[in-house]
């Protein structure tokens, strides 16, 4: 019987570890990406006021290297015929505004009056921070397990 008991504790414990970790992970996969496209739309909109302002090739690559965006080469802007930074569409493939899915994730393309800026967001792929994050919470999970499973068999032990 206590062997019984134990193997269902045990089971439980596992099957709820695993399913607190695989949605803490889906957030934490979410809240990233979520992350990145505010960041990126936000580097995005300061180079399309800055390119309404000027078509300068040099103030417009010193305003694309102050963004983390563009510091990334996620940023270009298209002015009179020519690309300043890093682009991964045509001048011509998207009216702005639009967003252009592409292969790795999408382009979002913004019209600043007669020039066009285009900034990348990256779909979010699982990477070490993830994974740390996955191994911590099994750690944890496991540790409770164990834990649980020391107190059931106490419990347990005057049934005997």
């Amino acid at each position: 019987m206590q062997r019984l008991v134990l193997r269902l504790i045990l089971v439980t414990a596992a099957a709820a570890v695993t399913a607190v970790a695989a949605t803490a992970l889906v957030v934490h996969v979410l809240g990233a990406h979520e992350r990145l496209r505010a960041g990126t739309e936000a580097d995005l909109a300061a180079v399309v006021s800055l390119a309404e302002t000027t078509s300068d090739r040099e103030d417009l690559l010193r305003g694309i290297a102050r963004t983390p965006a563009g510091r990334e080469g996620r940023l270009g802007v298209h002015v009179d015929g020519a690309t300043v930074g890093s682009t991964r569409l045509t001048a011509d493939a998207a009216p702005a505004p639009a967003d252009v899915p592409v292969v790795g994730g999408v382009v979002l393309v913004r019209g600043a009056g007669t020039a066009t800026v285009e900034a990348f967001v990256p779909t979010a792929a699982v990477g070490p921070a993830e994974l740390g994050l996955l191994a911590l919470l099994l750690g944890v999970g496991g540790l409770t397990a164990v834990a649980g499973t020391a107190v059931a068999l106490r419990r347990i032990r005057p049934v005997r």
